[in-house]
Order: structure tokens, then sequence, then C-alpha cells
């Protein structure tokens, strides 16, 4: 059957020649009567001209010499023929090319398979079953994606990702559906956020090159604050499929949703949460602490609750701390909805690790999110002091030293003291991490943090003295670290020095309608100055004192806040030692010890386990860390990223398929070619 000629040919077959050849039975015929007609032209033997000469003699001489190239001569006109005959096939084939080729020129549009990677949300707010009969949202999830499988052309090629605090291929591109299906079953919920943009940024280079490319994003939202970088948004196709409160709070808004991310937030939930747990050290009693815990309510109205606290010294998930039964405070609470805080005091913080467990008090309250009724905290750790004494003998401050359990004490009178040999270029000799003054005569050293007690000056000082006599001293900055626990009610100053203040000072404590009499100073180095004789005052007499004294050691040593911030699963961790241990171990929550990786000082690790994670040493000495998911990652937070799924995803894209670039052009070339090469023979045999 012939095969008509697309618009795309060559541009004489686009002209409309008369009896133009349409099949390839009309260019043989075509190609064999133009070889006949070069065959029968080229047998055509030229004539040579009769010329008449006056020596004959000379020209016997010169044929004689032709003759003797018959040979050659008849072997360069056989070439010649050949040469002619290979131009006309060249122009015959660029002719007949788009009779032999037809797909280079068939400007329909060719079927292919589409490329789509499937990337289904394992971050802990998936576990949430707010679905009918108790569905957790990736059971919603899966049904989902296994909804939109049946419904995929077979011939599509489907990859399976999943997202959670890491990126993880489960399953490379392929059109195999039993083994797709197989691999959705088995996903399980993590405990950990989510990072979106190593989901997709995963996601895209596998997506890199191929036809047809897409990623589904299947979730319940994800948090609202997460971002994709612009060549992300810029470069992916993404289209998503909402389950959970996501797939109805934001149905409208999806539909017009632009292709970076938005968010919006489901009204209510049934849900209690423990979004944080702090232990703040009491002053002065390191066996002493205050619990403050934040709860989160999404049910929009107030739920009577019990907050169930647990404390261990080696328990590190849920199940650990409830087999050791070892409650400390179980406290009855309403929830207000939203965010409400709670604090329970006086609380024996003998066990550094804890765990509080949120529970409805009703039991008809179905709370939809388990995985996030459970928060954990530790005491913060407190490093040995090396603390160096000046001092003439007061009894009083130094029983305030000693009191502090972690300070190793060195004293030395004031005049065996020398500035010199206590500054910061000289710790390695020395070893001191702090110097206390107390009416010494002399200063501080250079660059290492201090505590200067003193009603004079030290020798050398060029500031003004200036006394109060019987002072009521009253806080000035009740909220800095320095005067945490303390009050000086009933406490009696005969005499105090009134310290004049720098830039960036801080006026800790005052003589009513006189000046600063405790000063905070930070430049050049950390320093407390505390214009005061503890022989012209009862204060040492008072629960202020070892108090004051612990207050000033740990905001010398920087730790201005004594509580310890908790890890986010998911995320990479970099943890400070704060001593200098050897052989490290790392103790992920319900799994064995195993080596850690220190880097600079630092232990480094990653984990999706909630809990407490634990570092040890070969000497004991252990580092512990809670965890804590990201405020973001609420079963309410909803963020919508690319379009909706849509209907047409689900049948096989019609694409042109990439044309091909056809050869005609480059037959024309190679018959200029030949026929340049038959002109030089041509001109070479005119010159023989």
């Amino acid at each position: 059957m012939p095969v008509p000629l697309a618009t795309s040919a060559p541009l004489w077959l686009a002209v409309g020649w008369p009896a133009l050849p349409t099949d390839l039975t009309a260019i043989a015929w075509l190609g064999g009567l133009v070889t006949a007609g070069l065959c029968l032209l080229y047998l055509i033997a030229p004539r040579r001209r009769q010329v008449q000469v006056p020596f004959s003699g000379l020209w016997q001489k010169v044929l004689a010499q032709q003759e003797a190239r018959v040979l050659g001569r008849k072997w360069q006109r056989l070439l010649s023929l050949l040469l002619m005959l290979g131009l006309a096939a060249l122009l015959l084939a660029a002719l007949a090319e788009p009779l032999l080729r037809p797909e280079l020129y068939n400007a329909a549009p060719q079927q292919f398979s589409r490329h789509t990677a499937v990337v289904v949300d394992l971050s802990a707010s998936m576990a949430s079953r707010d679905g009918p009969g108790g569905q957790s949202r990736l059971e919603a999830a899966i049904a989902a994606t296994q909804t939109w499988l049946q419904g995929l052309p077979p011939e599509d090629s489907v990859a399976l990702l999943t997202a959670s605090g890491t990126a993880q291929v489960r399953r490379g591109f392929g059109t195999e559906r039993a083994q797709l299906r197989s691999a959705l079953q088995v996903l399980q919920p993590t405990e950990s956020g989510l990072d979106l943009a190593a989901a997709m940024g995963t996601a895209g280079q596998m997506l890199r090159g191929r036809p047809g490319a897409r990623v589904l994003w299947v979730s319940d939202g994800g948090p609202s604050t997460t971002a994709l970088p612009a060549e992300l948004t810029a470069t992916l196709q993404v289209e998503h499929l909402l389950v959970g409160p996501a797939a109805l709070s934001t149905a409208a808004e999806a539909v017009e949703a632009p292709a970076g991310p938005t968010s919006t937030t489901s009204p209510t939930m049934a849900d209690l949460s423990v979004e944080q747990v702090r232990i703040r050290p009491q002053p002065g009693d390191p066996d002493r602490g205050t619990l403050l815990i934040r709860l989160r309510n999404s049910s929009g109205a107030p739920v009577p609750a019990r907050l169930l606290v647990a404390a261990s010294a080696v328990a590190q998930t849920p199940a650990e701390f409830a087999a050791e039964a070892n409650l400390r405070r179980v406290l009855t609470v309403t929830a207000a909805p939203g965010v409400s805080l709670h604090e329970i005091a006086d609380l024996d913080v003998g066990d550094p690790r804890f765990a509080v467990t949120v529970q409805a008090a009703d039991k008809a309250f179905a709370d939809a999110a388990p995985w996030n009724d459970v928060g954990y905290a530790v005491v913060a750790e407190q490093k040995r002091l090396r603390v160096l004494l000046v001092s003439a003998g007061n009894a009083y401050l130094k029983m305030a030293l000693e009191a502090q359990l972690r300070v190793d004490l060195t004293e030395v009178s004031p005049q065996a003291y020398n500035p010199a040999d206590y500054e910061a270029d000289q710790y390695a000799r020395h070893q001191m991490d702090m110097v206390v003054l107390e009416q010494a005569g002399k200063p501080l050293p250079e660059g290492t943090p201090g505590l200067e007690i003193a009603i004079g000056l030290p020798a050398g000082s060029t500031e003004v003295l200036r006394r109060a006599e019987g002072p009521s001293v009253v806080p000035k900055a009740a909220e800095h670290p320095l005067l945490r626990g303390v009050s000086f009610t009933d406490t009696n100053f005969d005499l105090v020095r009134l310290v004049p203040l720098r830039t960036g000072d801080t006026a800790v404590a005052q003589a009513e309608g006189a000046g600063a009499v405790m000063v905070a100073r930070t430049v050049p180095v950390r320093t407390v100055l505390w214009g005061l004789d503890l022989l012209e005052t009862d204060l040492p007499m008072r629960y202020a004192m070892p108090v004051l004294v612990g207050n000033a050691l740990a905001w010398l040593a920087g730790e201005d806040e004594p509580l310890v911030l908790p890890l986010e699963p998911g995320k990479p961790w970099s943890v400070q030692t704060p001593t200098e241990g050897r052989g490290w171990q790392y103790l992920e929550p319900g799994s064995p010890p195993r080596m850690a990786r220190v880097s600079a000082g630092l232990l480094l690790a990653s984990s999706e386990r909630q809990g407490i994670h634990v570092w040890r040493d070969l000497d004991g000495r252990e580092v512990a860390r809670p965890t804590a998911l990201a405020t973001e990652e609420q079963p309410l937070a909803v963020q919508v990223i690319g379009s909706p799924l849509r209907a047409s995803a689900q049948t096989t894209v019609q694409e042109a398929a990439p044309v091909a670039q056809p050869r005609w052009t480059w037959w024309l070339i190679a018959a200029l070619a030949v026929l340049a090469a038959e002109w030089w023979l041509y001109l070479r045999r005119r010159t023989v």
C-alpha cells in the first residue's frame, strides 16, 4: 500500500512536482531508468576531430605513447561511470527517505509511558488515627495509593520513596504493580519529623532525564514551615494526594493552589499532646527542681487530664519508664484549648531522666494521636569547676563554695596571690576556671572569669570610691540568673560600695536611692562584682548566701539557663562533650550500644526514635539528651505542595515522541562531494 509523504519531507517534495513517485516500486523504476540513461550516454564515445599537420613523424611518436596508456584511460573512464552512478544513487536515496523512514515525518503524537516517583510521608503525624473506624493516616494513604495504581496504565513506570527525617528509596522504577503493592503494605510511620526538601531532592534526582516525569506526594499535609528550594519547585511537576483533615480542609483551596507551599490549619481534633518538658534545678539544692510542662489541646474545648511524672536513672523509652513503675507525681489539670503551661515545683530530681505522660481523665475522650502523649527531659549536666579562692580566711564564703558539690577549691592568701599567675593565657599551667576574690586588694586576673567581693578598691584602680551606710538592698534585675531563687527580705547591710556601671553592665541589685551594689559584667570577660563586706552584713548566715554563690559560679561558667534543649528526631545532632571522655558509646532507645562518632569534642548522631538518647564513655560518664518533635509537626498542620491529583493523570500521557533528524540533507552533501570529485578527475584527464 502506498505510504503518503509527510509535510516535513525535503523541500522539493513539498513544492508539488508532477509525476512524483509515491511508493518504493516507483522509486525503483525511476532508479532503473536513470541508471540506463547514464550508461547509454556514457557509451557514446566522443569523436576526435581531424587536424592536418605538416610533419607526421612527431605525432606518430605521441600516438604510440597514448596507446601505451589505453588500459589506464579505460580504468579512468570506468571510475567516472561509477561516480556518476553513485551520484544518482545518492539523489534517489534522498528522494526515497520519507518512504524508507516514514516515522521521521509522522507529525502525529506518539504514546509513551510516564515516570512517577511516589513519595509517601512517614513522619510521626501519619500515625494519627482520625480516620473511619480508627484508621491511621498512613493506612488511608496506602489505600489511596493502591486505588491510584489500579487506574494507572500498565506501561507507566513507578518508583516508591518514603519521607521522614530522611528520604529512602523503597523501590526503583518499574512496571511490576504486585511488588509495588507489597512494598506499600509494609510501610510503618516513624517517630520523627519531616524533611520535605530532602525527599523532593531525591525524587528529582531519580526523575532526571526521564520522559513524563512527575512526583506524587502522598501525605497528611506535612509541617507548615517547611519550604522547598526554588530550584526544585521550578523543575519538578508535583501532584499531591492528601489524607486526614488536610484532604477535607484544603479541598477547595487546593484546586487553585500555586505550585509553592501554602498552609492552613484544620479547626479541631481530639488530641492531647506534650509539646515540651524542662527541668530547672533548684538553686542551692541540686537534688530538687522544678518541672515545666507545655501541653497542647487541639480539641477546641477544655479537657480534664492527668499528668504522670516518672523518673529513672537508666530508662530511655516509655516501656522502660513504665517497667520501673517509679511515679514521682500525678497531677490533675485542665488542659485549655491551645497551649497551656503547667509547673511542678519542689520535685525530687535525684534521678536525672524524666518522662511525662498526659492522659484524658474522661475515658470517652479518644485521643487520635497517641504518639505525642509522652514528653522527655533530663537534668542538665554540670561540669567540674576548679575555683581559686583568695581570702583572709572568711569561713562563711569558704563553706558557701564547698556547698557546691562540683567545685574543686584551692585557697591562697591575698599576700601570696599574684594576678599575673592566673591570667587566661596561663591556663595550661594553673588550670583554674575562675577566681573568687574576697577583700584581696588586688584585681582579677586578665581574661579569667571571677567573682570580686570587696568594700574597697583594688590597687591601681582609678574608680571613685562611693559607699552607702545601712542601705536597703533590693533586686534591680530579678529575672537575671544571678538572682534566681534569691530574696534580700530581712537581710541587713551595714556598709556597701556603690559599683559604677560600664557599657554592657547589668545592675543586678542596688541600694535604694543610691546605686548598684551587685553588677554582672560581660566585657572583656564575665565578671561578677559585689560591693559588700561579708563581715558587715548578716547575708552569710542566710540561705541566700550559698544560692548567690552557686548562681555566680554557674553564670561565670556560661551556664546561664540550666535547661537541656531537646533533640529533634530525624535531624543531624552534635552534642558537646562535657568531659574529655574516651571510647564513647551511643545508646539509641530500644537498640544495643554501638560506637559513637566523635569529632572535635562533639558527639555526632542522628535517629528517628523518640526517647532519651545516651552517650557513655569507658569511665561510665554519660551525656543524656531528650527528644521532642518540632512544633510544626502537629497533626493539624497542613501544607499544600503542588496541585491536586488530576483525573487525566491516571491515563497514558499523549505527548510527541522525540523526532529524529532527517538524513536527506546528509545524502545531498555526499552527492555534492561526489560531484566535486568527478570534476577534479575530469580536470585531471584534460591535463594528461
